[in-house]
């Protein structure tokens, strides 16, 4: 292929991305929301589970694995009926209410 078509078809899938994927260039955040669809909370509790229910597999804890004397790993459950232990999110900034996704509080 020449090189000024080779050129030319990349320029133009290069101008053409924004509008092919327009979700990975918006500027709106997107709220981080729970499992019912409800935006995350400061200060309550959450379990982090499998997406998908019956992947024999269940939520996340901390625990020591080698010869650690502190739970520094991040496990998941054997057993789906377990949840693990559950986490608290929070904020550093007391005016921040909600949890975004790809955003920074300053």
């Amino acid at each position: 292929m020449k090189p000024t078509i080779l050129l030319s078809l990349c320029f133009f899938l290069f101008a053409l991305t924004p509008y092919l994927f327009p979700l990975a260039f918006s500027q709106d955040p997107e709220q981080v929301k729970d499992a019912y669809g409800n935006p995350l909370v400061p200060g309550r509790r959450y379990s982090i589970v499998p997406a998908l229910r019956g992947s024999r597999s269940g939520g996340v804890s901390p625990d020591k694995t080698g010869n650690q004397t502190c739970p520094l790993a991040v496990v998941q459950e054997y057993f789906e009926c377990r949840d693990g232990k559950p986490v608290i999110f929070s904020v550093s900034n007391n005016s921040w209410n909600w949890y975004y996704l790809n955003r920074h509080p300053s």
